[in-house]
């Protein structure tokens, strides 16, 4: 049998396979577009998502001061329908067009101000705080340095008028305003239901869509709203999110016409999917990367975390394993930022130093070394990678990794709790910049994750803060990074790519190398 003819005889065998998500209900009208989600939103709270697919979810669900150019990433007028900024570049001063929320009540510069406070109060459990810290005062607010949040750079003169001062020059802050974890929430909402407000009976949301049904594990339903400011926005009057396990059964929903879009696909079956025209395949701004615990051994000795780097073949990953496309990381932050050439650190595979970075570290050819386990969430190709890293490790170094699997719920608390040895992650930009990467890795950040600090690295990211000079700062990017490389709290693996399937009649899609897209705009040809 031929390759060719194999790959189609797998790709009816995953049809076939499992269980068909067709998700059709006689009581229930089929929504205008559907999409499939492979894992369940921990949260849909726009100061504690951390995840891209909640992310897409809350930008149909809210419109912050400005939102990104699905084309040009650009930031462009949304709440805010104008703006002006200090000569110093330390003043933003926001001008508010007429808006209401879902309930008919009017979006204020109030909103805004109490939405931030519930960003950046010591009581918050936000792990995106920092996004505020670029406020005049924002993270002394945050640490409790000091009390009075009229102290920090944020200030409603008026409803229709909000007053921005920051710490230092920030060339990408209107990116930030754009940010999901700036939105704004409704304050009588929050307040009169808690915990439950984002459920769909009580929801109240101010952006394109409003959520009218969700059940964990099967469906979240998007509606049009009836108040949103911008009539020519959204297309579709309803959306459908479908929740299924697997990369297997989002594909089977796919190809039987349960759904018009997809963010990713089995690796089983990359080469066949990329001689197809319905594909959407771009580079984007994201790594795959595992996450080392470096408070407990053995992964608190740098020299083992290095060993563990130069002994992962990753072009045979991306050759063999994954297969879509995607490219062989050697750095963090993925390469296509303008300005910025990510640190050359020789994060290449060089079993032969890595053998000896591991004798120098007490562990010849593996004798002594513990066994270790590798945590990854439910999808066949995180499953795929992880069996083909720990094969790479026995053979190279000697030492035991056993792969566990958990589901994604599970994995984020984990991550949050810093409870496993080293550990499946991602990053995806949330801006066009290197800080939105190495950012991540200061000394105590809501998303190191690492237990990782190192007062050199701190101060290099604390000149990037401060300098006028964009030469300058992104040199100090680059030997932030070569030392996070050097010291290897993380494995990078592959630079992620756009791996879209869409049906061809959807317009409003196009490659950016954030893989970034807005529901609103989405259309039916």
């Amino acid at each position: 049998m031929t390759r060719q003819n194999l790959l189609f005889v797998l790709l009816i065998l995953l049809l076939l396979s499992g269980v068909v998500y067709l998700y059709f209900r006689p009581d229930v009208p089929p929504a205008d577009f559907s999409m499939v989600l492979t894992a369940e939103e921990r949260t849909l709270d726009p100061a504690l998502c951390t995840t891209l697919t909640g992310a897409r979810i809350i930008r149909a669900l809210f419109e912050g001061l400005t939102r990104l150019d699905s084309r040009t990433l650009q930031p462009r007028p949304a709440i805010a329908r104008s703006w002006e900024i200090s000569d110093n570049g330390l003043r933003y001063t926001f001008h508010l067009r007429p808006a209401h929320w879902s309930d008919g009540s009017p979006v204020t510069a109030g909103d805004f101000r109490y939405s931030w406070h519930r960003l950046l109060s010591p009581a918050s459990t936000a792990e995106y705080d920092y996004m505020l810290f670029y406020l005049k005062n924002g993270e002394k607010y945050r640490k409790g340095m000091i009390s009075d949040y009229n102290d920090v750079g944020v200030h409603a003169p008026d409803d229709s008028t909000l007053i921005v001062d920051l710490e230092e020059p920030t060339p990408y802050f209107l990116e930030i305003t754009a940010f999901e974890s700036l939105m704004p929430i409704n304050r009588r909402c929050v307040e009169t239901y808690g915990i439950r407000w984002t459920h769909p009976e009580n929801m109240v949301t101010n952006g394109p869509f409003v959520m009218t049904f969700h059940q964990l594990n099967y469906k979240i339903r998007l509606e049009k709203s009836r108040t949103f400011w911008d009539t020519t926005r959204p297309h579709f009057n309803t959306i459908d999110l479908f929740v299924v396990e697997g990369l297997n059964s989002a594909f089977n929903m796919y190809e039987t016409g349960g759904a018009d879009l997809i963010d990713d696909f089995p690796n089983l079956i990359a080469p066949e999917i990329l001689k197809r025209s319905d594909k959407l395949i771009a580079p984007t701004l994201g790594t795959y990367f595992y996450r080392f615990n470096t408070a407990q051994p053995p992964f608190h000795d740098a020299r083992v975390r290095r060993a563990f780097c130069l002994a992962v073949d990753r072009e045979a990953i991306v050759r063999h394993v994954t297969q879509g496309g995607e490219v062989a990381a050697t750095s963090l932050v993925p390469p296509g930022i303008p300005g910025y050439s990510p640190a050359e650190a020789g994060l290449g595979f060089h079993p032969e130093q890595a053998r000896a970075l591991m004798t120098e570290a007490g562990f010849p050819a593996g004798k002594g070394f513990p066994a270790v386990e590798l945590l990854y969430n439910t999808s066949e190709n995180h499953k795929k990678i992880a069996e083909a890293v720990s094969r790479m490790l026995q053979k190279e170094l000697g030492v035991q990794v056993t792969p566990v699997n958990v589901e994604w719920r599970v994995l984020l608390e984990r991550l949050q709790r810093i409870d496993f040895q080293f550990c499946r992650s991602s990053w995806y930009g949330d801006y066009t910049d290197p800080n939105t990467f190495l950012d991540m890795f200061v000394t105590d950040g809501g998303n190191n994750r690492t237990h990782w600090s190192e007062a050199a690295y701190d101060s290099l990211l604390a000149l990037t803060r401060t300098t006028t000079n964009p030469t300058s700062r992104m040199a100090f990017f680059q030997q932030a990074e070569t030392l996070l490389l050097t010291e290897s709290p993380v494995l990078p693996l592959y630079y992620y790519v756009t791996k879209f399937l869409v049906k061809p009649d959807i317009r409003g899609l196009h490659p950016n190398i954030r893989g970034f897209f807005h529901f609103a705009d989405l259309y039916r040809n």
